[in-house]
């Protein structure tokens, strides 16, 4: 019936217990487990070839990154219908029924998420501690949580957006690789809305995730470790953060908790008179910047995080359909960040071969053209 695609690196000791949970609570006997190995220096591959679990390895010096496995999984799979799975999350009794009973041609079908309570809670997720770590889940406490649950919220479904999520590959859009396995799933969903897909958080399918073993917390080894966040991750979490940005024109935004809504993406230049190393540093927003400071140490640093042709940005002359200017010497600061964050609800409210003030800020419109990024990448 469906293919559950795990992506690993150098997480034997969860998928010691995530894929038996896939195996013992699957509501179908027939479902299918992938792993795709990204790196294995703990054993990964001799334990999935002993215990007759499909994989594909990896067999370069660096990781390809959760989206490029996901990619790759979805297309190996057997099965039509794929589910992207965590190695640190734990299925829950009969998650797979719930999610095939509410699965529709272009839909994207999640489960619903029990943490324990290692970052806020949300009215998207359910907190229950069952355990920390995968040796010590409280599996009693956790089967009959797990039945009481979905049973009381059969019927109950949202739009919020969050692996494990199950799909038709032959719907799937693609991951971009220029996340690093941070903000794919940001990048994703909004894709998935723009191509008209509906999002279907079920309610009655549930599942245990320890909460960011691959990712902020994939260094931690006991508990104490929990508190302070992966430094390689909050690397990839600011870089993957300003590309997202490039792409889309803006941080992502939401209808609702974890409902992904696309941001509208517009050509958008900035001229800056008396422009400063703060101001440059808002590049990510604009297509094009004229600045009357050199750009070079800017470049030097941020070029090498970036797939996209940064030094191409910076131009003498802006042709863009949306022109802001701005001078920080007699301008307000507070004003310029204003319009770069709300520029998708102003653009809803000028009209094209315009001009406009907003305090020190003027902006020429030109043209009114919404300038998404392409939806499908394979």
């Amino acid at each position: 019936m469906i293919t559950f695609c795990i992506p690993s690196k150098n997480n034997l000791r969860y998928l010691k217990v995530c894929i038996p949970s896939i195996e013992l609570n699957s509501h179908y006997p027939t479902n299918k487990i992938l792993v795709f190995v990204d790196q294995d220096n703990d054993g990964t591959v001799e334990w999935l070839k002993e215990n007759n679990i499909p994989y594909i390895l990896n067999t370069e010096t660096e990781c390809k990154g959760i989206g490029y496995a996901y990619d790759t999984m979805f297309k190996a799979a057997e099965t039509d219908l794929v589910v992207a799975f965590h190695a640190d999350m734990i299925l829950g009794d009969g998650a797979d029924l719930h999610l095939l009973n509410n699965y529709k041609p272009q839909s994207v079908v999640c489960s619903t998420r029990i943490e324990p309570p290692l970052h806020p809670p949300g009215p998207e997720k359910i907190v229950q501690d069952f355990g920390l770590w995968p040796e010590e889940i409280k599996w009693d406490e956790f089967n009959q949580f797990v039945v009481k649950t979905a049973k009381e919220n059969e019927g109950k479904v949202t739009k919020s957006s969050f692996a494990p999520w199950l799909i038709n590959r032959n719907d799937h859009l693609g991951h971009d690789p220029i996340f690093l396995s941070v903000f794919e799933d940001a990048d994703l969903f909004r894709r998935f809305k723009l191509a008209g897909y509906e999002t279907i958080q079920v309610w009655s399918s549930l599942v245990y995730h320890l909460t960011c073993r691959g990712g902020q917390f994939e260094h931690a080894k006991e508990t104490k470790d929990l508190a302070i966040k992966s430094q390689e991750w909050q690397l990839k979490n600011q870089i993957s953060m300003l590309e997202f940005i490039r792409k889309w024109g803006g941080f992502f935004k939401e209808d609702g908790p974890c409902e992904p809504r696309p941001n509208k993406k517009y050509d958008v230049g900035a001229k800056i008179h008396n422009c400063t190393e703060e101001i440059l540093s808002l590049e990510p927003y604009f297509d094009n910047m004229s600045i009357d400071i050199n750009p070079d140490q800017y470049l030097a640093k941020y070029q090498p995080m970036s797939k996209f042709n940064l030094s191409s940005k910076f131009v003498n002359k802006l042709n863009n359909d949306v022109i802001i200017e701005f001078d920080n010497k007699l301008g307000n600061s507070q004003e310029f960040n204003y319009i770069i964050n709300n520029i998708e609800d102003i653009m809803n409210q000028v009209e094209p071969l315009s001009e406009y003030e907003f305090g020190s800020v003027k902006l020429k419109v030109n043209k009114i053209e919404i300038k998404n990024p392409k939806l499908k990448l394979i």
